[in-house]
C-alpha cells in the first residue's frame, strides 16, 4: 500500500471513530519501516481519541525533529505538540530553518500562535512577520501578527495591522475587540459608531458579534459614558453564556470531590529526585493582579517568569491517566492513590528543562491552579504557592467586562461569577487549614497602593533578596505578556483599578448584595 493511501485511509478513520480499523492499517505501515516521525503522530492521536492519555503523552516526548517531512504535516505537530505542553519540543521543531517560509501564510500564523503560547515570544513574531509579510491581504495573518506583537509591546505594529484590519469592508471583529485593548478611545478618535453600524447587521457569528460588543463596552467605558458600556456588555455576555453555560452543582461537587481526596494533615513526605529549580505557583481567580506579580517577581536574578502554561494540567493528566485527570468533571472521585505522582513531578519539569535550565525559582500564574494546591503539594513540597486576593466586587466585575477563551464559562453572569467566587473561598480556606504555611496571600490592593512593602513581604516568603527594580515595570516593559493585562503590566504600578466597579454600581446590585462588606 503506498503511504498516500495509508495517509488518506489513517485519516479517514480517525475521523468517523473506527480505532480498530485506523490501528489495523497503522500497525501495517509501522510494520515496513521509514517515516517514524510522521507515524509517531498519528500513533498520538489514535491514543488520544481511545482515551489512552499516558500512552500518548509518552510518545509525544518522543517526536522529535525531522526536517525530511511533508510540509503539510509540520503544522499539525505544533498543534499537537502544545496540547502538550511540550515548550523544548515546540522550539525544537520551530527553530528548523526555512519552516515559517515552508508553512503557508494561515499555517505559519497559527504556528505563531502555538510558538507563543510557550514562551518563545521572539520565533513566534518572526512566524508571524512571515505570515503577514507573504499575504498582507490576509485578515487572519495580520490579525495574528497583533496579537503577537501586542504581547511584546510592539505598538506600531500592532497598530498598523489592526488600523488595516478594521478598515476594511468585510473586517475581522476581533480586529475591533484587540484595537478597544490596544488604545484608550478619545472623543476625536473612537470606533463607537462603527462598532453600533456593524452590530445592526445580521450576519455575523454570535462569537463574533460578542467581540464587537466587547470592543463596543471598552470604547464606551473609556469615554465615561456607563449606560451605554453596560448595555454593550450585557449583549456581549449574553452572546457568551449561550455557548459557554455555566454549570453550579457541577462545579460545586468537583470542589467536594477535591477537597475529600486531600483531607486535612495529609502531609505528603518529599520525593527523592531532587528538583530542578523551585516552582513557585501564583494562584487567584482571573483579574486578581496575578500577572502583575509575577511581572515583579520575574525581576529578580535567578527567577524566569514563565507566564500562563498548561505544564501542569498536562502532568496531572498523564499521572492519572485521563484527560480530565485535574478537573474530574465526569463525576467520578478523585483517588490520589491512583495518581503516578513521581510521573507528576517528571512530567512537569521535563516539559520545559531547557528553557528553565538557568533558574533557581520558575514562576507560573493560572487561575486555574487554585484548585490544584494539593496536587503541587504532594508533587512539589519543595514549591512555593502565592495566593492573590482582590475586593470581591472589584474582581468579579474585572471578570465581567472581558471576553476570555474557551473553557473560562463562569465570568459571563453575576449568579454564575458569585456562586464559583463561593466555591474559590472555600477552596483557598481548605488549603490553608491542610497545609499551614504553603500558601501565602498577598492582597491586590497592598500589591498597588503599596508595592515595595507588599512585594518586600512576597520576597521574605520566597527567601529572595528584595531590590527596587522590582517594583518598576516600566524598566521590563520589553519582556512580553501573554495574558489581558499585557498593556496594563506595562504601566507604572498605578491604583486605577482599585474600586473601578462603581461608576457601573446601580447596574451591579447582586454583586454589590453578595459582598456587603466590600461596597
Amino acid at each position: 500500500m503506498s503511504i498516500e493511501r495509508n495517509r488518506r485511509r489513517l485519516r479517514e478513520h480517525l475521523a468517523v471513530g473506527h480505532w480498530d480499523a485506523a490501528e489495523v492499517i497503522l500497525d501495517s505501515w509501522c510494520d515496513r519501516g521509514g517515516h517514524a516521525q510522521e507515524q509517531r503522530l498519528h500513533r498520538i492521536q489514535l491514543l488520544q481519541q481511545r482515551g489512552r492519555y499516558r500512552a500518548a503523552w509518552r510518545e509525544a516526548q518522543a517526536l522529535t525533529v525531522d526536517p525530511s517531512l511533508p510540509t503539510e504535516l509540520f503544522g499539525e505537530i505544533l498543534a499537537c505538540l502544545r496540547q502538550f505542553a511540550a515548550h523544548d519540543q515546540i522550539r525544537d521543531w520551530a527553530s528548523l530553518p526555512g519552516l515559517a517560509q515552508r508553512l503557508s501564510p494561515r499555517e505559519a500564523a497559527d504556528g505563531a500562535i502555538a510558538i507563543s503560547a510557550v514562551g518563545e515570544h521572539a520565533l513566534a513574531l518572526a512566524y508571524a512577520n512571515s505570515a503577514a509579510e507573504r499575504d498582507p491581504d490576509d485578515p487572519l495573518c495580520r490579525v495574528h501578527r497583533a496579537l503577537i506583537a501586542g504581547y511584546g509591546g510592539r505598538d506600531e505594529v500592532v497598530g498598523t495591522d489592526l488600523d488595516w484590519a478594521c478598515s476594511r469592508i468585510d473586517p475581522p471583529a476581533m480586529a475591533f475587540w484587540l484595537r478597544s485593548r490596544s488604545r484608550r478611545a478619545a472623543v476625536a478618535a473612537n470606533d463607537v459608531a462603527q462598532l453600533r453600524m456593524l452590530m445592526q447587521q445580521t450576519h455575523w457569528h454570535p462569537e463574533d458579534r460578542a467581540y464587537l460588543a466587547f470592543a463596543l463596552f471598552k470604547e464606551c467605558d473609556d469615554l465615561g459614558d456607563a449606560s451605554a458600556a453596560f448595555a454593550a456588555l450585557a449583549e456581549g455576555c449574553e452572546l457568551m453564556r449561550a455557548g459557554a453555560r455555566y454549570d453550579p452543582v457541577a462545579e460545586s461537587a468537583r470542589a467536594e470531590r477535591i477537597r475529600a481526596a486531600f483531607p486535612l494533615a495529609q502531609l505528603p513526605s518529599a520525593p527523592a529526585d531532587a528538583a530542578p529549580h523551585v516552582p513557585v505557583f501564583i494562584v487567584g481567580l482571573h483579574r486578581s493582579g496575578t500577572t502583575l506579580l509575577e511581572r515583579m517577581l520575574g525581576a529578580a536574578d535567578g527567577v524566569r517568569d514563565l507566564g500562563e502554561t498548561d505544564r501542569l494540567h498536562v502532568a496531572i493528566r498523564a499521572a492519572s491517566d485521563r484527560l480530565d485527570g485535574d478537573t474530574l468533571r465526569t463525576g467520578e472521585p478523585l483517588r490520589t492513590d491512583s495518581i503516578d505522582w513521581a510521573l507528576l513531578r517528571q512530567a512537569y519539569f521535563a516539559s520545559a528543562a531547557r528553557q528553565t535550565s538557568a533558574a533557581r525559582m520558575v514562576t507560573e500564574k493560572s487561575p486555574a491552579h487554585f484548585w490544584h494546591v494539593g496536587f503541587i503539594r504532594h508533587a512539589f513540597p519543595e514549591a512555593r504557592v502565592l495566593h492573590l486576593r482582590r475586593n470581591p466586587i472589584d474582581l468579579c466585575f474585572a471578570n465581567l467586562r472581558e471576553r476570555f477563551g474557551p473553557g473560562v464559562r463562569h465570568v459571563y453572569s453575576q449568579a454564575d461569577l458569585i456562586h464559583y467566587h463561593g466555591l474559590y473561598r472555600r477552596m483557598m480556606e481548605h488549603w490553608h487549614r491542610a497545609y499551614p504555611g504553603f500558601v501565602l496571600d498577598v492582597e491586590y490592593e497592598a500589591l498597588v497602593c503599596d508595592p515595595v512593602g507588599e512585594s518586600k513581604r512576597v520576597f521574605e516568603f520566597l527567601g529572595l533578596p528584595w531590590r527596587p527594580e522590582v517594583v518598576d515595570l516600566q524598566a521590563r516593559s520589553e519582556v512580553p505578556v501573554t495574558s489581558l493585562s499585557a498593556s496594563q503590566v506595562r504601566q507604572a504600578v498605578h491604583t486605577a483599578s482599585v474600586g473601578r466597579w462603581r461608576p457601573y454600581a446601580e447596574w451591579l446590585a447582586p454583586l454589590c448584595a453578595a459582598f456587603p462588606e466590600s461596597t
